[in-house]
């Protein structure tokens, strides 16, 4: 049963759900009656079967096809079908980041519920990674041009993977979608990207205790009781620093040797 259910999800995942018996006889019994020379009996979702097939390279086969037009239409500018009422970005501007992050939660979650097959956005963990919650290549596929026509612009193909969990990804998009409308400062732009590294940091790794305990020490450094002249802020490059480089960085801001 569990194998059945596992094939019936792949095949669902990659746009060719099982079919019932009775309809698969029902269509054979048409084939057979007909004249057609070559028959291909299959329930088809082409939305997830096109993309199932030209995730890593084009296909000629399938650009032909008119049931494909629309999708590569749709697609053209990473957008999809327009909708009334302010954009998302315009809703993002007119709140505050915790509201901006709480609306861009929702918004992933619900596209990531939908892809995966699950109930509700409530089912998608925020921390988990996608890829533990069952995302393959062909479904982030899927869930990037459902955020893109979201947010109504043309995402990065890896975004997915780059940002594998609902909290990175949120950072991601709002870091895309917010930075000129917030006008967060350099230091704040490198926390938001400690954020979403930290986020994706297994729960069974060693080096959180480590981390919790530096970044406790640097919280009680830059409190209001605490606070010191010092020279003004740099750009730490958090967004390409390794572990051991964000190691040091904390403790040269503690002082610690």
């Amino acid at each position: 049963m569990a194998e059945t259910e596992t094939i019936a999800d792949l095949r669902r995942r990659h746009g060719v759900p099982l079919m019932s018996p009775e309809r698969a006889v029902r269509a054979l019994r048409q084939a057979i009656e007909g004249d057609e020379t070559f028959v291909v009996v299959a329930d088809i979702d082409w939305d997830r079967f096109y993309l199932a097939h030209t995730a890593a390279r084009p296909s000629p086969l399938l650009h032909d096809l008119e049931e494909t037009r629309r999708i590569r239409e749709s697609a053209i500018d990473g957008t999809g079908p327009g909708t009334e009422g302010p954009t998302l970005a315009e809703r993002l501007a007119r709140l505050g980041r915790t509201e901006q992050e709480r609306l861009l939660r929702e918004v992933v979650r619900t596209h990531a519920a939908a892809v995966l097959g699950h109930d509700g956005p409530d089912s998608v963990p925020t921390g988990l990674p996608f890829w533990e919650l069952g995302l393959d290549s062909v479904t982030a596929v899927e869930m990037r041009n459902r955020l893109g026509g979201a947010v109504q612009r043309k995402l990065p193909a890896g975004v997915i993977f780059d940002y594998p969990t609902v909290t990175g990804l949120v950072g991601y998009l709002r870091g895309e979608l917010c930075q000129e409308e917030t006008g967060d400062s350099p230091v704040m732009s490198d926390l938001d990207r400690l954020e979403v590294a930290l986020a994706t940091m297994p729960d069974d790794d060693a080096a959180r205790n480590e981390v919790a305990e530096r970044l406790e020490k640097l919280l009680r450094r830059v409190s209001p009781a605490s606070v010191v002249t010092r020279a003004p802020a740099t750009d730490w490059g958090l967004d390409s620093a390794s572990q051991d480089e964000v190691f040091a960085l904390i403790d040269e801001e503690l002082g610690e040797p």
